[in-house]
């Protein structure tokens, strides 16, 4: 993360006093919103690896947090962090 904030175009200090072209403020802008959005779905990432840790810890880790059962092993392999069973994450997205 900290990486992909030292190359937002944003992290420059001197970047509000550029006075860049408005061609290269949106690109600017473009690439910030872009960098963003990759350190959030990091943050997410690491936030949903924290809660999968904590039911590891408290033994409820690969059970269903709608309907207790237990997550597929096959879905577990492929997504760690998943909280839902395949056939809740059905209902879900209905």
């Amino acid at each position: 993360m900290r990486e992909l904030a030292s190359q937002d175009p944003f992290a420059d200090p001197d970047r509000a006093n550029d006075n860049a072209a408005s061609d290269t403020e949106a690109s600017e802008e473009s690439n910030h919103d872009r960098y963003q959005a990759m350190v959030d779905e990091m943050k997410a990432r690491i936030v949903a690896l924290d809660e999968a840790l904590r039911r590891v810890g408290s033994g409820t880790y690969g059970y269903c947090v709608s309907c207790g059962v237990l997550i597929d092993t096959d879905r577990l392999s492929v997504i760690p962090t998943a909280t839902l069973c395949l056939a809740c994450e059905k209902k879900k997205k209905k």
